[in-house]
């Protein structure tokens, strides 16, 4: 379609069980048409299965991955700025609701965002990663220990 080189604001996010339907819900009643321009995808998910050391999801016994994976068409900055901004407004209502951010999305984070995102387990991750990646050259710009 020639929109690869257009901005893809996409959000990806593991939402809880107990909460997925009115939380998907409810989004999608509240995203106009025009801001949904590529798929949508919603995948059921068994929280137990995951054996990833710092990934975070929701304490419910099944998740949802919620992904809205959009093109910022017109490709302008003033566009892309807007659906990042969409994605916030997103992401805080499933804060609200417990959920995690899958981190591979378009979002403007701070540090206490990642501290709330993960919660108990942030001395045990900020420790790895001062293990592991002392200089911090991995995921700068994901803006983690900034």
């Amino acid at each position: 379609l020639g929109v690869w080189g257009f901005p893809h604001p996409w959000t990806d996010m593991f939402v809880p069980d107990s909460q997925a339907a009115t939380f998907i819900g409810g989004i999608h009643a509240q995203t106009p048409p025009l801001e949904v321009n590529g798929p949508i995808l919603i995948y059921p998910w068994r929280t137990e299965r995951s054996s990833v050391p710092f990934l975070k999801l929701p304490e419910d016994e099944h998740t949802f991955l919620f992904s809205i994976l959009r093109t910022a068409a017109p490709p302008t900055p003033e566009n892309a700025a807007y659906l990042v901004g969409r994605n916030r407004w997103i992401y805080d209502q499933l804060v609200d609701i417990e959920g995690k951010r899958y981190p591979i999305g378009s979002l403007d984070v701070t540090q206490a965002d990642w501290q709330v995102h993960f919660g108990s387990t942030w001395g045990a991750f900020a420790a790895a990663k001062a293990a592991y990646d002392p200089q911090h050259v991995l995921a700068p710009g994901q803006r983690i220990f900034v």
